[in-house]
């Protein structure tokens, strides 16, 4: 879980990336005609993005047919197409009657956790955003701390007056504690839910006080401190993209910007002089940049002068509106493209839903069912090989990993295997034994998994099949694909009355599988039990039908190997 979420997060880092420099490319611009507040509500567009750990691709129209995994059925008997159907189901857990089970591990024990390096690089990047939200965290709960027991309430009632006056004017209705404290080196507003007006220990003239108050509450209203919050928080999860570091700058600057123009708005320029000398008084106080989680603003000489150019511009600027819709809009689909360019990338060639025809189907037998890949394609593993043979070993090994198509097509490590048959965590289902057989008939050699709890009971197979540069893997439960001969042919079963032979194939979107011979019961209108037999979709006696079966049993088995690294390398070793 957390690795998929480490992945989103990257890819979002990305996408939101492209805006955050193109923003920054126009930000002369934007700067010079339009209103600041703009802007700054675009950089919280963004914020707001990258706190949404997912990319929105835009959906593909497709039919998507699931892999089957069990034989559970025939189709009614008055259908005239004698079909032996296999629906798909979920994997079941061994019942509780198996002689093995007992010998499954309880509950209580643990499965051991193996890691891959795309793993550790996600729990680094988690142990990363603790860090940095840890240390702002404790940043702020410490200066509030030194805040509330140094300072002092107010109690100048010119003071009060004038802060009643500017709240009635701008329509706040908090209450609001204004304190005097030493530790505060200009004035500020910090907390959340209670905020509190900070004011330094010096003596303001009736104008400077006005604008200092204005400017925080102004702060106050716009909920800027939580603005605040949100931009540490996109921050923390994207640590590691220096971008992100130059928005959340970028962002403040802006908001002390966009508060500038509220406190001068419709001002004379005598007033916007005056303001500027405030601020320029203001500077001079400050020795230390303060905690971010406040509105305590330093930003050096070069932001101050071009906050004193902002305030004392006379040229008219444009309302953004317009702007700020189309950069909402913008961000939205810079998440799409880059979705939607992954999905295209990562799908294979030709995916989507392929019923076989009758000719590129085996004239020899029925087909029972088609299968296609899901066409919802993601986290595929992109490591392609220029053989099936080198890339079946380095999966075998634990090298690389192979695409599960019964888990929507999720990169799998063999270790992981389990969880493509069950989410039972009463059993253990493993990989213990392999072989390689051309189960197809196309001179490429397959991959086949045996399933089983605890390396005892039979659960079912794995089978591995090359295609395009990748490997993908497709479950069958055990019934499904039993007594696997060296043709490539083997027995499934539907019940005790339904069962047959089959044979697979491959193509683009899936396998197929063809009953050369197959069994199907059903009931006649007496409600009496009734058994067909067919051959090569001929119908056939049961005698005819045994004979088949009888013949079946006496092809060779194919050879099955115990999977380990040295029976992986006698038996791969000779075909690199």
């Amino acid at each position: 879980m957390i690795t998929n979420l480490f992945l989103n997060i990257i890819a979002v880092s990305l996408s939101t990336s492209l805006i955050i420099m193109f923003l920054l490319i126009l930000a002369p611009f934007l700067n010079k005609r339009y209103a600041i507040k703009w802007k700054y509500l675009m950089w919280v567009v963004v914020a707001v993005r990258l706190m949404i750990p997912f990319n929105m691709n835009i959906p593909f129209p497709q039919i998507v047919i699931n892999v089957p995994t069990e034989i559970t059925a025939p189709i009614d008997t008055n259908d005239e197409s004698g079909v032996l159907v296999m629906l798909p189901t979920e994997p079941k857990p061994i019942e509780a009657n198996n002689e093995n089970a007992a010998k499954a591990p309880t509950q209580g024990e643990q499965k051991p956790i193996k890691l891959t390096l795309l793993d550790i690089i996600a729990y680094l990047w988690l142990t990363g955003c603790l860090l940095f939200l840890s240390v702002h965290i404790f940043s702020f709960l410490h200066y509030k701390g030194r805040i509330a027991k140094k300072g002092v309430i107010v109690k100048e009632r010119y003071i009060l007056q004038q802060a009643c006056k500017l709240s009635r004017k701008l329509r706040i209705k908090t209450n609001i504690k204004i304190l005097r404290c030493e530790e505060a080196e200009s004035p500020m507003v910090i907390g959340f839910l209670k905020p509190m007006l900070v004011l330094p220990n010096c003596d303001y003239s009736e104008e400077e006080l006005f604008f200092v108050l204005k400017h925080e509450l102004i702060h106050i209203k716009r909920h800027d401190i939580y603005f605040k919050l949100l931009f540490v928080i996109a921050n923390a999860l994207h640590w590691f993209n220096p971008f992100i570091y130059i928005m959340q700058k970028e962002a403040v600057v802006d908001m002390e910007l966009s508060c500038d123009e509220k406190v001068i708005q419709q001002t004379a320029f005598a007033v916007r002089k005056a303001y500027t000398e405030t601020l320029l008084s203001t500077f001079n106080k400050q020795h230390k940049k303060g905690v971010f989680l406040t509105t305590q603003f330093h930003g050096g000489k070069e932001i101050m002068k071009k906050r004193f150019k902002n305030i004392l511009t006379k040229s008219p600027k444009k309302n953004g509106l317009l702007l700020c819709i189309c950069a909402i809009g913008i961000t939205l689909i810079s998440g799409m493209l880059i979705g939607c360019s992954a999905r295209k990338n990562d799908l294979p060639e030709d995916s989507g839903t392929d019923i076989l025809s009758d000719a590129q189907a085996d004239n020899s037998g029925t087909d029972i069912t088609n299968n296609t890949q899901d066409g919802n394609i993601e986290n595929l593993p992109g490591q392609s090989l220029e053989s099936g043979e080198n890339s079946y070993k380095s999966i075998l090994l634990g090298q690389s990993n192979f695409i599960c198509t019964s888990l929507a097509n999720e990169s799998l490590h063999i270790s992981e295997i389990g969880q493509a048959v069950t989410d039972d965590d009463s059993v253990t289902v493993s990989a213990t034994k392999f072989a390689m057989i051309d189960i197809d008939g196309d001179g490429e050699d397959e991959v086949v998994l045996l399933l089983q709890i605890n390396g005892i009971s039979d659960y079912g197979f794995e089978i591995l099949h090359y295609r395009n540069g990748e490997i993908y893997g497709y479950t069958l439960q055990y019934r499904a694909f039993m007594n696997l001969k060296t043709d490539g042919t083997f027995l499934f079963s539907g019940g005790a009355a339904d069962y047959g032979i089959g044979k697979m194939t491959f193509s683009e979107t899936g396998y197929s599988v063809r009953a050369l011979a197959y069994s199907q019961s059903g009931y006649d209108e007496n409600n009496e039990l009734t058994i067909q037999y067919f051959v090569n979709d001929e119908p056939c006696s049961e005698d005819e039908f045994n004979d088949v079966i009888s013949g079946q049993e006496q092809k060779a088995d194919v050879e099955w190997y115990d999977l380990s690294e040295n029976n992986v390398n006698a038996v791969l070793g000779n075909r690199q």
